[in-house]
């Protein structure tokens, strides 16, 4: 049986297989080329190989571009002193007027959010019965701010 070595490169990948003709074949099928088949699946298997490589070194090369993040804690309360559980807080860019990051509080008026550092940021509180609370955070100075937010019932009173 007649055995063919055959070396192929893509890119940067070299790739060497043993062709072996098949037992079943005819007594006179020495005379024909041997069959490629092995050797395509392999060229298949480094194709796609090279693709899912070239593929992902975008995405490596954007994550290593992103800024630190900026971790916003807080807790809100009510006027008497109260946490205020599923306020909806949001944040946006400092002079955007779209709400880019949104979170609830907790059932203790508890939040956290991340946010690309070095950026200035306005948040906002909305809560039932209360009006909303606008607070500027300033995301340039540390790794992390810890607000405590007291929310005022509208008209000074208990909230509806």
């Amino acid at each position: 049986m007649t055995r063919a070595r055959r070396s192929l490169s893509v890119g940067s990948i070299d790739v060497k297989a043993t062709v072996v003709p098949s037992r079943l074949a005819a007594p006179h099928s020495a005379m024909r080329p041997a069959p490629f088949v092995n050797i395509s699946r392999v060229l298949f298997a480094a194709t796609l190989l090279s693709i899912c490589v070239f593929a992902s070194a975008p995405a490596r090369s954007a994550a290593a571009n992103h800024a630190p993040d900026f971790l916003v804690h807080g807790n809100v309360f009510d006027d008497r002193g109260f946490t205020v559980a599923n306020a909806r807080i949001r944040m946006s860019r400092a002079g955007k007027t779209s709400w880019r990051w949104e979170t609830n509080t907790d059932g203790e008026g508890e939040f956290a959010l991340h946010v690309p550092a070095e950026v200035q940021y306005v948040l906002r509180v909305d809560a039932k019965g209360y009006p909303p609370l606008i607070q500027n955070v300033d995301a340039s100075q540390d790794i992390r701010v810890d607000l405590s937010l007291h929310l005022v019932a509208r008209g000074g009173g208990k909230p509806q």
